[in-house]
C-alpha cells in the first residue's frame, strides 16, 4: 500500500493541474499513475458467487448513504442472476458499512476518492462478465434492467448502449435534461449517462477506459475512442434500460455546471472528436421532429401532418452551395408555413449556414444519414411535417414567388405529385406550368402519396432504430412521361392487371409467344431491410407457424413449371400429386408426346405441347415464366418425390434472405480455374443433407426457385442450346446474385429409377461428359471464383442484415462458415480448389479424357468418335485409384507432363 500511497498523490496532483487548465501537464501525470497504479492491492471484501456470469453491475459510490443502499436492493431484485455486483467505495458511506457487508458482492474500498471515472475502471479490472453494467449509486434499476440489457448486447453487434432515466417521482423534484429521456425508439447515441449504461468489457479495456481526469462528459470522450477503434459498431440509446435517478438539486447544480464547462474545454483540446460528437448529437437531440423522440411513422403515436409545406434540400457534405437558395427562397416565396429541412454532416458548419435565414424561415437539420442518396424518398418525406414535400437539389435557386402555383396544381393533379425533369447544373424555379416527371432535382408531392400507410412495413417498437434506412417502404422513381398521360396509362394498367386476374386457366393449354420480356430488373426486390432477422416479420411468421406443409401462407402467387418427356409417363401422376396441394398452380411442358396425358387435365395444373410450340427440352420448363410477374416461380423435375413441405420450405428460405436471391437443393460449386464444366470444388446432392445453408455457384433447375422481383430470368435466356442449369446460374451471376443450397436433411427429395431402356449406358449425363455442348466454353466466360462472390456475399448480407449476430447466423443456418472465412480474408475449405479431393478428381479425369483423345490421334491420325471412345461413364470419369489429396495431385501433374509432350509430338507431326 505505501507504493499505491505515493500513486495516489501523483493523481490528486493530476487532478490539480487539470483543475488549474494545465491539461497537457495533467495528462503526462495521469499517465505515470495509471502505468504504476496496483488496483489488487485496494482493501475489499469479497463475497460473491464463484458461478459465472455475463454481466458485472458496477457502482461507483462516495458519501450516499442510505441511496446506496436503495440502489443495491433494487440491483438484487433482477429476474436475470446471471450476474455479479461490484461496489467501488469511494469513502463517506461509514453510516450504512453493516448492511453494505450484508450484500453478496465484491466491496472495494478505495483508499482516496478516485471519482467516478477511474472507480469504474477499478471495477472493470476485477469484473468477470464479459459486459459491464454502469450504475449510478443513487439511482435504483427495474427489476428487467439486467435481462434487458443481455438481450440487447447479445442480439445485435453493439459495443455499447445506454439507458432511459426516469424520475423517482412524479411531479420530479427537479426538471431532469432533455438527454434523460429520448423516448420508447432506440436511437444512436453518445454515452452520455455513465451512470446508465452497458458496455463490452473486452472493448472497454482496449480503448483504455474512461479518462480518470474527467468529472463531466466523461462518457462523450469515451465514446470518441470506441469509434475511432471499432467505427462499424453500434452505440445506441436503449429505452428498455430504465432507471429511477433524480436530476442534481438546485444547490448542487452550479457546481455541476461548472465542472462540465471545465471538461468541455479539456475535451475540445485533447479529443476534438469528442467534441464534435457531443454538440453533433445536443443539436440533433434538441431539432428532431416534434422536439420529443424521433418515431417513425410505424409508431402508434404517429401523428398526421399538418397543413404547410416540407421543403427538403438534398445536400452532400458540403452544404455552402444551399445558401444560395436560402437566400433566394426568403427573398421571393409568400406561402406560409413553410420548413426547409437539410442535414448536417458538420453541425457548426451548417449552423454559420443558416443562421442568416433563421428569423425569416423555420430550418431544421437533420442527421446526414437521413438525407443519404441512398435513402429512399419514403424515408425521407417521414421527417417531414407538413402534408405537402418539397424535393430539391442543393443547387436550386427560386427566380420568383412559385410555390403558391405549383401547389394550385397540386391540388388539381390527379397524381398528387408534379415535378421537373431539367438537367442544367442549376435548376431555376421560375415557372410552375412545367411539371413533367423526374430526374430529382424538383419534386413536389403530397406526404401521404410518399407515405403510403398500407406499405408502411409495421414493426415492434423495441427494434425500430431511427438511422437504418431498412426500416422505411422503398418508393418507386418514376420514368420521364408527361402528367397527364401518366393518369390515362395508370388506368390502362389497372383494367389490364384486373383482366389479368380474371382469367384463370385451368386443365387447357396455355399459349402466348415464347420470347417474353421480364422488365423487373435485380434491384426492385429490396423493398424494405431489417436490423435483425427477428425484424423479417414475414420470415419469422413462416418458421414460427405451427403447420409447415401445403402452400405457405404467403400474399405471393407460388406456380411451379415443369417439362416431362414420354419415358417418364409412370412417374408424373405420383410428382403432380405430391406437388397439386402445394402450388397456386402447376405447368407442365410436354415435349415429344403423342397426346396428353390424363394427369395434367386437372384443377390448378395447366400445360403446353411440344407439338404447337417445338421441343424446347428442359429449357420447357420455363416456357411459363410470364405466368407471375410478382411472385414465386418453381422449376421442377418430372423424377422426383417432392416432400409435402417442400413449397412451404423453399419459400421460407426465400424469405430468409428477404426474396432477394435464388435456392436451390441440389447445388454445386465450380473449380477455378475452370478448365472442364464438371470440375467442382463441391457438390451438395439433392438426396444429401446440409446442415446449414451454402453458398454455391451451379444450380440445378430440376429443385429450384426464385422471387421474380429478384432474378429477371426470360424465356430467351435458353436459346439458341438450353443449358438450363449453366444458364439460370449465369443469369444470377450477371445480377450479382449468390445462389443458396438450403438446409435439409438426408433423402428430404427422393428420385425415382424411371427409363430402364438407357441407350447402352449412355444416358443424358453420360452424353453429356462425352460433349458437353459448349457448356464449357459458356461457363468460362464468367467469373466462378471466390474472390467474386465474397463481395457479392458480403453486399447481399449488409443490404438485408447488415447488424445480424453471431447467434442468429447459426441458429437459422445460414452458411456462417463462409461469411466467417470472408470476415477473416480467408477462403472456405469447399471453395478452396487446394483442399478439395473432388476438384483434383474430376481434374484428374477431365486430363485423363483428354490423353486418351490425344493418343487415339496419335495413333490413328484422326479424331475419335466420342461415343466409341467412351462407350460407358466409366470410360469417360476414369476411377481414381487412391483417397489421398497430395497423391492425386502428384497424378495429376504427371498426366499433364504426359499432355503437354503429346502436344508438342503432335504439333511436329503437323508440321
Amino acid at each position: 500500500m505505501t507504493q499505491n500511497q505515493n500513486v495516489f498523490t501523483i493523481f490528486e496532483e493530476a487532478r490539480r493541474l487539470y483543475l488549474q487548465e494545465r491539461f497537457e501537464e495533467a495528462r503526462e501525470q495521469m499517465a505515470v499513475y495509471r502505468q504504476s497504479v496496483d488496483y489488487d492491492s485496494f482493501p475489499k471484501q469479497d463475497k460473491r458467487s464463484q458461478k459465472s456470469v455475463h454481466s458485472s453491475v458496477i457502482i461507483v459510490s462516495f458519501n450516499a448513504g442510505t441511496a446506496l443502499v436503495q440502489c443495491l436492493e433494487s440491483v438484487f431484485k433482477q429476474t436475470d442472476t446471471g450476474f455479479e455486483v461490484i461496489l467501488i467505495d469511494n469513502g463517506g458511506n461509514e453510516a450504512v458499512s453493516q448492511q453494505l457487508a450484508d450484500f453478496p458482492m465484491l466491496w472495494v474500498s478505495s483508499p482516496i476518492n478516485l471519482l467516478p471515472s477511474e472507480g469504474r475502471n477499478v471495477g472493470g479490472h476485477f469484473a468477470r462478465g464479459d459486459r459491464l453494467i454502469f450504475l449510478d449509486d443513487d439511482a435504483t434499476m427495474d427489476s428487467e434492467y439486467v435481462s434487458n440489457a443481455r438481450e440487447a448486447m447479445e442480439n445485435h453487434d453493439f459495443l455499447a448502449i445506454r439507458g432511459r432515466i426516469l424520475p423517482s417521482v412524479n411531479p420530479p423534484k427537479a426538471q431532469p435534461p432533455l438527454h434523460y429521456d429520448l423516448g420508447v425508439y432506440p436511437l444512436p447515441t453518445v454515452l452520455i449517462t455513465e451512470g446508465n449504461m452497458v458496455i463490452q468489457k473486452q472493448e472497454f479495456v482496449s480503448v483504455g477506459g474512461f479518462d480518470p481526469l474527467l468529472f463531466g462528459h466523461e462518457g462523450v470522450e469515451l465514446t470518441s475512442r470506441c469509434l475511432q477503434k471499432f467505427p462499424n459498431r453500434g452505440i445506441y440509446y436503449w429505452p428498455k434500460l430504465v432507471i429511477n435517478h433524480d436530476f442534481v438539486s438546485a444547490e448542487k447544480l452550479e457546481a455541476k455546471k461548472a465542472r462540465q464547462t471545465l471538461a468541455k474545454k479539456y475535451i475540445k483540446v485533447v479529443s476534438p472528436l469528442a467534441g464534435f460528437l457531443s454538440e453533433e448529437y445536443l443539436i440533433w437531440y434538441s431539432l428532431r421532429p416534434e422536439g420529443s423522440a424521433v418515431e417513425p411513422v410505424s409508431s402508434k403515436n404517429d401523428k398526421a401532418a399538418t397543413e404547410g409545406v416540407s421543403i427538403i434540400v438534398r445536400a452532400g457534405e458540403d452544404i455552402r452551395p444551399v445558401k444560395k437558395f436560402l437566400g433566394s427562397f426568403v427573398r421571393y416565396n409568400t406561402h406560409k408555413p413553410v420548413e426547409i429541412l437539410i442535414p448536417a454532416a458538420h453541425p457548426q458548419e451548417a449552423l454559420s449556414v443558416i443562421k442568416p435565414f433563421i428569423p425569416r424561415v423555420l430550418i431544421r437539420l437533420l442527421p446526414p444519414e437521413i438525407m443519404s442518396s441512398q435513402a429512399p424518398i419514403s424515408k425521407i418525406a417521414k421527417t417531414a411535417r407538413y402534408e405537402q414535400v418539397m424535393f430539391l437539389n442543393e443547387q436550386a435557386v427560386f427566380e420568383g414567388d412559385v410555390l403558391p402555383g405549383l401547389l394550385e396544381h397540386l391540388s388539381s393533379s390527379q397524381l398528387g405529385y408534379i415535378a421537373s425533369n431539367t438537367e442544367n447544373d442549376q435548376l431555376k424555379i421560375q415557372d410552375y406550368s412545367f411539371h413533367k416527371l423526374i430526374k430529382g432535382l424538383f419534386f413536389l408531392s403530397h406526404k401521404q402519396f410518399i407515405t403510403d400507410p398500407k406499405k408502411v412495413e409495421k414493426l415492434p417498437a423495441n427494434i425500430v432504430v431511427y438511422d437504418l434506412l431498412r426500416h422505411f417502404s422503398y418508393t418507386q422513381k418514376f420514368i420521364a412521361q408527361e402528367v397527364e398521360n401518366a393518369s390515362s396509362k395508370r388506368q390502362k394498367n389497372q383494367k389490364n392487371e384486373a383482366k389479368e386476374a380474371s382469367s384463370q386457366i385451368t386443365g387447357v393449354e396455355t399459349k402466348y409467344p415464347i420470347h417474353t420480356k421480364n422488365s423487373k430488373t435485380k434491384n426492385d426486390f429490396f423493398h424494405s431491410k431489417s436490423l435483425t432477422i427477428n425484424e423479417n416479420t414475414e420470415y419469422m411468421n413462416l418458421i414460427n407457424n405451427s403447420k409447415k406443409t401445403g402452400r405457405p401462407p404467403v400474399r405471393e402467387k407460388i406456380i411451379a413449371g415443369m417439362a416431362t418427356i414420354p419415358s417418364r409417363l409412370n412417374t408424373l401422376p405420383q410428382v403432380l400429386e405430391c406437388l397439386k396441394p402445394q402450388f397456386d398452380h402447376i405447368y407442365v411442358y410436354l415435349n415429344g408426346h403423342q397426346k396428353v396425358p390424363e394427369c395434367v387435365r386437372q384443377d390448378n395444373v395447366s400445360y403446353a405441347w411440344s407439338k404447337n410450340h417445338g421441343d424446347l427440352a428442359a429449357a420447357g420448363k420455363f416456357f411459363f415464366l410470364p405466368e407471375v410477374k410478382d411472385g414465386y416461380y418453381f422449376s421442377v423435375d418430372d423424377d422426383f418425390l417432392y416432400p409435402e413441405n417442400y413449397s412451404y420450405k423453399m419459400v421460407t428460405t426465400l424469405k430468409k434472405y428477404k426474396d432477394a436471391i435464388p435456392v436451390c437443393v441440389h447445388g454445386s460449386i465450380f473449380g477455378e480455374p475452370l478448365k472442364w464444366y464438371f470440375e467442382r470444388t463441391a457438390v451438395y446432392s439433392s438426396l444429401h443433407g446440409l446442415q446449414h445453408d451454402r453458398f454455391i455457384t451451379l444450380l440445378g433447375t430440376g429443385t429450384f426457385a426464385f422471387h421474380t422481383n429478384s432474378l429477371n430470368l426470360d424465356f430467351d435466356d435458353f436459346y439458341p442450346t438450353p443449358m438450363c442449369d449453366l444458364q439460370v446460374s449465369a443469369k444470377a451471376r450477371k445480377n450479382c446474385l449468390p445462389i443458396i443450397s438450403l438446409a435439409r436433411e438426408s433423402n428430404w427429395l427422393q428420385q425415382i429409377e424411371s427409363d430402364p431402356n438407357k441407350d447402352a449406358g449412355l444416358d443424358y449425363w453420360n452424353k453429356m461428359l462425352i460433349d458437353d455442348n459448349g457448356r464449357t466454353v459458356v461457363a468460362q466466360k464468367y467469373d466462378w471464383s471466390f474472390s467474386c462472390y465474397q463481395k457479392t456475399v458480403l453486399d447481399l448480407m449488409n443490404k438485408i442484415y447488415p447488424e445480424i449476430s453471431d447467434r442468429e447466423l447459426s441458429e437459422h443456418l445460414f452458411d456462417f462458415e463462409f461469411i466467417k472465412a470472408v470476415e477473416l480474408g480467408k477462403i472456405p475449405k469447399d471453395w478452396n480448389p487446394e483442399l478439395s479431393f473432388l476438384f483434383y478428381k474430376r481434374k484428374y479425369q477431365f486430363l485423363s479424357r483428354q490423353l486418351k483423345i490425344l493418343s487415339h490421334i496419335k495413333s490413328q491420325s484422326s479424331t475419335p468418335d466420342l461415343k466409341k471412345l467412351f462407350s460407358n461413364r466409366k470410360k469417360i470419369l476414369v476411377p481414381v485409384k487412391t483417397d489421398n489429396l497430395d497423391e492425386l495431385k502428384k497424378k495429376t501433374r504427371e498426366i499433364s507432363e504426359q499432355i503437354k509432350k503429346l502436344e508438342e509430338t503432335l504439333g511436329k507431326i503437323s508440321r
